[in-house]
């Protein structure tokens, strides 16, 4: 007796793939499954049906049972592992148009990097499980219900929600996307200006003392001047405790040949340090340790 019958109109290969996969775990069991495919129009349909005479613990209905839960299991593998590509491929299309097709492809590259990690703001595989289980418990429901299941309309209408929260997703992914972009585009113009100055010194020491601030110094040791930073003042004044961006504005208007930094022990990307590199490139260094590194206090280097 044929008890559940999967309709797709793409893929069936793929789709009858991971059943047979399933289904090997239940002839394990004693529970032998024997798969039908037909067409009927566009669509194909894959029959499973139980095959009588196995030696089996299982009860005919308990058989059932486990044969329906494996069938969603293996559908709610190829829907958020391989189908989810397709649904973000059209969201994109349909809800961004309006884009330029190398932005659309850049967006669609920078959401297959970061889908579950940055486009969710937590663990990857946490999310992917999150959303399979969902995906799961919904396919579990309607085919305890129903022995007929087209897979294309129980995700549009069935799955409407883990579609939404895909739109959701892609729509994040979209804002991170356009903001990195941006900055990429502002760190160019920067590096643009850097090269574009005549540098006023040959190098610059930079040391970041515990709170945030920082000293400025020439390779003698000695303070940068007031002059070289007179336009800074006002912004020292009302930056609100913006210190990285007073130390890399103060960097850029300086534009030295060489850029060292000297940063507070077990700091990562204190006060910039990932940016400065970006604008400076190869002239930054991170000092490892020296006497100007010992020297730290809360005294403010630039003028007041």
């Amino acid at each position: 007796m044929q008890v559940v019958s999967i309709g797709t109109a793409r893929h069936a290969d793929q789709i009858l793939e991971r059943l047979n996969y399933e289904f090997k775990f239940l002839q394990e069991e004693g529970i032998n499954i024997d798969v039908q495919q037909t067409n009927r129009g566009n669509l194909t349909f894959l029959g499973c049906k139980l095959v009588r005479g196995g030696r089996t613990r299982f009860s005919a209905e308990d058989s059932i049972t486990l044969l329906k839960h494996f069938i969603a299991n293996a559908l709610s593998d190829v829907i958020v592992n391989d189908w989810e590509s397709a649904l973000i491929r059209k969201i994109v299309r349909d809800d961004y148009s309006h884009f330029p097709k190398d932005e659309r492809d850049g967006i669609l590259e920078f959401i297959q990097k970061n889908l579950d990690g940055r486009v969710a703001g937590e663990n990857d595989l946490f999310h992917r499980v999150n959303r399979k289980g969902r995906v799961l418990s919904r396919l579990i429901e309607y085919l305890n219900r129903h022995s007929e299941l087209v897979l294309e309309g129980f995700v549009a209408f069935r799955l409407k929600d883990y579609v939404e929260e895909l739109h959701e997703s892609v729509s994040r992914a979209v804002d991170e996307y356009l903001l990195e972009k941006e900055y990429k585009e502002f760190i160019r113009l920067l590096r643009h200006f850097v090269d574009a100055q005549e540098p006023k010194f040959d190098e610059i020491h930079a040391v970041v003392v515990p709170g945030g601030w920082f000293k400025l110094s020439d390779r003698e040791g000695r303070p940068v001047a007031r002059e070289y930073l007179e336009d800074l003042v006002t912004q020292v004044r009302d930056a609100d405790g913006d210190c990285e961006g007073l130390l890399i504005s103060s960097l850029i208007t300086l534009a030295p040949l060489s850029v060292v930094l000297h940063l507070p022990p077990g700091s990562d990307d204190s006060m910039g340090t990932e940016t400065i590199k970006k604008i400076f490139g190869d002239r930054v260094k991170i000092c490892g340790g020296c006497e100007r590194c010992g020297v730290r206090g809360d005294a403010r280097d630039l003028p007041t």
